[in-house]
């Protein structure tokens, strides 16, 4: 009798357990079913958002107004540095003949431009640039002073998260003015002054390309290529005592500007 008590102990211990392992797959089983809902169901929500940002940036780049992971305005204020090139031949002889030093024909210009629009679209903006030539030789002196400004408009035709190139054209006014210094003006003698000023003035187009490069989230790097071209050349006006100088009327001449902006 004591026999048959300890089989069946071990037959209930034995059915115990598979009893207990059967649950357990069971439970095991039920909850992989439950968590393959949850991810097709999670799986299926993420793609109907995904389809539908899909639907919205497609709708975007049909419009021309923005692409996936870039800011569709552009706006920003800075300092810009380039150069040009003068053609000062008729020029320089003039000074020559009068035993004024002549002139380099490349200036540096610097100044300042801002500009706002859509990246893809239309943008205005306005600068403010200007420089000098200078050249000296014993005691006499000539300047060339430049000042120019105006307005312009680009028109974007590639842009992405850190880049982006637009075309243009700027309408300004420039303005010259030429110092020809004789002697020190200590030296004066009767009637006659120490130096001759010459002005002239005229409109300036500019056909341009810029590429703006993004450096920081909220700084960029412009490089434009530009060709100037003066028009409506008023001439020289002469203040004081004058010599003869030729009009500088061929304004047409291809310069590059860099500069650093602060904005989008």
């Amino acid at each position: 009798m004591a026999l048959n008590y300890k089989n069946l102990l071990n037959n209930l211990h034995i059915s115990f357990f598979v009893t207990f392992f059967l649950l357990f797959l069971l439970i095991f089983s039920f909850s992989g079913v439950l968590q393959a809902e949850n991810d097709l169901a999670e799986g299926e929500a993420l793609g109907e958002q995904e389809e539908l940002e899909n639907e919205i940036h497609l709708e975007w780049d049909e419009v021309g107004i923005n692409r996936r992971n870039y800011f569709p305005i552009k706006a920003n204020l800075g300092y810009q540095l380039g150069f040009l090139r003068f053609n000062l031949r008729a020029l320089n002889s003039s000074l020559q003949r009068e035993e004024l030093p002549s002139l380099p024909e490349f200036m540096i210009v610097r100044g300042f431009q801002g500009k706002a629009g859509a990246a893809l679209s239309h943008r205005l903006g306005l600068y403010m640039t200007g420089g000098e030539l200078k050249n000296s030789a014993a005691e006499r002196q000539t300047i060339l002073n430049f000042d120019h400004r105006g307005l312009f408009y680009l028109k974007g035709v590639y842009a992405d998260n850190k880049a982006d190139i637009a075309l243009g054209l700027s309408l300004g006014r420039a303005g010259l003015r030429l110092t020809a210094v004789h002697r020190k003006p200590e030296r004066e003698i009767y009637g006659e002054p120490s130096s001759s000023i010459y002005e002239a003035s005229f409109f300036v187009l500019q056909p341009r390309a810029v590429l703006q490069y993004k450096v920081l989230p909220l700084a960029v790097i412009n490089i434009g290529l530009e060709s100037f071209l003066g028009v409506n050349y008023s001439g020289w006006s002469s203040h004081g005592f004058s010599t003869e100088v030729p009009p500088l009327n061929n304004f047409f001449s291809y310069g590059i500007t860099v500069g650093l902006s602060l904005g989008l």
